[in-house]
């Protein structure tokens, strides 16, 4: 239970960060690694990789299931034709896409929240 509330946490702010029309698109990563620093996802046992990938798909393969249907398809459309794909190979992409980035970003965060010395990285 724990974990669907996670990735429900997670799915929510991507979609209410994306209702603010002076953010650009990609804002969404930035509240989620803001989220990633103050989600447990260590104690509750989940990947914060796994939460990203599906809360990022569902967010915006919804998102544009949505429009299509809103739109009637003419949008996704047309988007399809100028790139030569089909409406569910630009739905599929897009949803990828975005999974990713939400993934990244849970996890960037959630190394942040961990706060593990990384200095050996560092070259002198």
């Amino acid at each position: 239970m724990k974990k669907i509330t996670l990735i429900l946490i997670t799915l929510i702010v991507s979609v209410a960060i994306q209702f603010i029309e002076v953010l650009p698109w990609w804002s969404f990563a930035a509240a989620l690694v803001l989220l990633g620093v103050l989600l447990p996802f260590k104690k509750w046992k989940m990947s914060p990789v796994i939460a990203g990938i599906i809360s990022g798909f569902l967010t915006w393969a919804g998102g544009l299931l949505f429009f299509t249907w809103y739109y009637e398809g003419n949008i996704i459309g047309k988007v399809a034709e100028a790139l030569g794909f089909s409406q569910f190979m630009i739905l599929l992409i897009a949803g990828v896409i975005c999974a990713l980035i939400s993934a990244l970003a849970l996890l960037v965060g959630a190394k942040l929240r961990e706060g593990k010395d990384n200095s050996e990285l560092i070259i002198d």
